[in-house]
């Protein structure tokens, strides 16, 4: 049986060939001039931005809930105050331990 190997390198080696168009595919980037320098500048800082305070904000909500979780203030089923006047049998309300 004949490996691919050199089919695989072939196409690996043309693909690296060709990064240097495809990078350079966009106009507006690399047309020169301050103003297309500063608002390709701004863009990369949202790009990279963004993710960051979309994971963090997941991070600080997921942390807050298991936080109230822990200390008896929801039911983990549900985002209801963790008292027996409103358990609808959704769940029961156990005592929690207390945190150390």
């Amino acid at each position: 049986m004949k490996t691919r190997l050199p089919q695989l390198l072939s196409a690996v080696l043309l693909f690296v060939a060709s990064a240097p168009a495809i990078a350079h595919a966009c106009p507006m980037c690399f047309a020169g001039g301050e103003q297309n320098q500063e608002a390709f500048l701004f863009g990369s800082i949202f790009l990279m931005v963004v993710p960051v305070l979309s994971l963090g904000g997941l991070g600080f909500w997921a942390y807050r809930r298991i936080k109230a979780i822990d200390d008896g203030i929801i039911r983990p089923d549900t985002d209801a105050p963790a008292t027996p006047q409103n358990s609808s049998g959704n769940g029961v309300v156990l005592p929690m331990a207390p945190r150390r």
